[in-house]
């Protein structure tokens, strides 16, 4: 019976060979688009999200009542303004590689009696 002989291999990595992890880009984020509810109406929107996020916001951009303020963390929106007129609505999505943002306006409309 023959033996067969071992063959070793070794084989050296040069530091610049080894692949790197792509960058992290920031994430981007869709609301949709504008739409208008009677005033006291409760308004539900999903923001579509593309990309690794950490955190998560909606905000008042601008309106009769409540700008600056954060409405929710989530990407499932539930607002109901008290106050008519015309809100912009902003989802904002970030996570180490920047944020991306996507805007609406929603107009609430008087209830008349």
């Amino acid at each position: 019976m023959a033996r067969r002989a071992a063959v070793f291999r070794r084989s050296v990595t040069r530091s610049s060979d080894r692949r790197r992890p792509l960058p992290l880009r920031a994430p981007t984020t869709d609301v949709g688009a504008d739409a208008s509810i009677l005033n006291r109406t409760e308004f539900t929107r999903t923001a579509i999200i593309n990309g690794v996020v950490n955190t998560q916001a909606w905000t008042i951009v601008s309106g009769p009542a409540g700008v600056g303020s954060t409405i929710d963390n989530d990407p499932n929106l539930s607002f109901m303004p008290t106050v008519p007129g015309s809100y912009v609505l902003r989802h904002t999505a970030t996570n180490p590689g920047g944020s991306g943002f996507d805007e609406l306006t929603l107009t609430v409309v008087a209830i008349v009696v």
